[in-house]
Parts: structure tokens; sequence; C-alpha cells
């Protein structure tokens, strides 16, 4: 029979991020057999991959693939920062934090911070950031951001007592943890400052690359627990293991089996990282135990394979 060459691409038209088939029907094929075709390409799609809930992944990923599952990858921070907290003998629970970003790293940072107990002050955006009082609404930004898709500048219409500034003023409010959950660089130098001046006690990275090397140094001389994105992001590429190994057997965890496999992997993680820094004489430096534990991993495999 003919073949049908089926392929996918991300399109991004600047605001939304979508994932588009290609199906290009050859002679004496029908459409019912194109779809099948589409299908079967989908069915293998690693949807944790995504960055953005996209209409793509919601009209024709089938339940068994495209579930809650995939929205654990953005806890992982979390996990992380009370298994570091609890390794300092701090509980999470009780804290306040201020988080930057209102995207999806930022919304589910703020969603798993609140499930743990911690009172979440702030969320931004591109344009400014809203600081509550009271403890971030976390219906109200859902709605705002991924229904609406609106500015935080509505975020006041929902909460009256809460603050909207422009511009940038996140590290500026006084709280236990800072997780910066926005974008590369947006931690500096004089973010660090005043964060040590107003008492932190912990800065987890939820973006990639969120702090700067200068403000890194500085909480880390300010005895800050600094837990690096090359951890504590570490949980999205663990999820879409997770999700593989589904896939591969023909299985299906429920999002409760997911959430346990993946907090266990975060505090193992976490505990790597503390040893390495400990057993190479840099404890409590977080990110030299993270490149350690890292390295040690690769190299392990690379001998196991005979590499070298």
């Amino acid at each position: 029979g003919s073949d049908v060459s089926v392929t996918g691409a991300l399109q991004s038209d600047g605001e939304r991020l979508t994932f588009v088939v290609h199906a290009e029907e050859e002679p004496g094929w029908t459409g019912e057999q194109l779809q099948s075709a589409v299908s079967l390409f989908s069915t293998y799609l690693s949807a944790p991959a995504f960055d953005a809930l996209t209409d793509w992944i919601q009209d024709h990923l089938s339940p068994t693939f495209y579930t809650e599952e995939w929205l654990e990858d953005l806890f992982t921070s979390e996990y992380l920062t009370q298994e570091l907290l609890k390794l300092n003998g701090i509980d999470i629970a009780g804290k306040t934090a201020v988080v930057s970003g209102s995207g999806n790293v930022a919304i589910y940072a703020i969603e798993k911070a609140q499930q743990l107990g911690v009172k979440v002050l702030t969320c931004s955006d591109s344009n400014g950031w809203v600081y509550d009082p009271e403890g971030i609404d976390l219906a109200a930004l859902k709605e705002i951001k991924e229904v609406n898709r609106a500015r935080l500048t509505e975020y006041k219409k929902y909460r009256p007592n809460s603050e909207y500034h422009e511009g940038k003023g996140v590290w500026t409010v006084k709280a236990d943890l800072a997780l910066p959950c926005a974008t590369q660089n947006e931690l500096d130098l004089e973010d660090a400052k005043a964060l040590v001046a107003n008492g932190v006690t912990a800065v987890c990275e939820g973006a990639n690359m969120p702090t700067t090397l200068e403000a890194t140094k500085y909480l880390q001389e300010n005895k800050v627990i600094f837990a690096p994105g090359k951890a504590a992001n570490a949980g999205g590429v663990a999820t879409s293991a997770l999700e593989m190994s589904q896939n591969s057997e023909r299985l299906s965890w429920t999002f409760e089996e997911v959430d346990a496999k993946l907090q266990n992997i975060m505090i193992n993680i976490t505990h790597n990282m503390d040893e390495a820094a400990k057993r190479y004489g840099h404890e409590g430096d977080y990110v030299m135990g993270a490149n350690i534990a890292g390295f040690e991993k690769v190299v392990d495999a690379m001998l196991a394979q005979g590499v070298c």
C-alpha cells in the first residue's frame, strides 16, 4: 500500500505554544486511514516535554497520555525546598514566601507551597507585581492567567486589599523563602542584598538560572540556603521519565502515585546534593554539591558502560 508521512512541529504566535501535526496524504489513503496514522503518532508523544498547556494537547492526546501528571514537574522545587529546610532543622510549614512569575512554573509552585503550609505573598508578570498580605488567591490567579489570559492588574478586582505595583519589586518584600520562577537572571545582586536585609532563610530556583552569579555568591556568603535550579528543576525530566515508563509498559498511574514517586526522587536528589558537598569539604554549598553529584552520576554510568 501507500505510505503516509506524519510529522509534528512547535508553533508560537508570541503568546501561545501549539503543537501542530503535519500529515502528507499519499495516493490511496482515505481520510480515516490518515487520521489513524495521526492518532498513532500522537500516542508516542511525550506530553511532559511541553512547557505549556496547549490546545493541541488538550484536544488530541488520549486520557492515558494527557493527564494531570504532567503538572508534577512543576512541583519539584517545593519538594526539594521542603527537604533541604528539613536537613537544616527547619519546618517549611508556617513560613512566608515571595514568588516571581505567574506562568506555569510560578502558579504550580504557589499551589504546592500553599499545600505545604506556606503563605505566598507575591507573584508577577512582565508589567508589574502583586503583593497580597493575606496570601495569593490561587483560584483568582489561575482565572486571570489561565482562563482570561489577562495581566496582573486584574488581581485587585478579586482581592481589594492587595497591592499592584508596576515594574520590579518582588524581592523587596520581607519573607522567609524566595522562589524565583519567572526568567533567567531576574534576581540580581541588589535583589539578593534586599532579601538578606529582610532576613530571608532560603532561595530556591524554579526558573532556569534565575539568579545571577554575583547574587548567588552574595546569598551563600550570607548563609542563605541556596537551592540551584539544576537540582530543583530535575523533577521535570524525572516526571517525563515516569511518563515514558507508563507509556512503554501501557500503565496508567494515579496522580497520587506519580506524586509519591516524584517526591521520593526529589528527596534523594536533595540528600545526594548535601552529601556530595560534605564529602568534598563544601558543606552547605548546594551549588557545589549539585555539580558534584551530577558529575559523579555521569561518570559512574560511563564506567559501567566501559566508556573509560
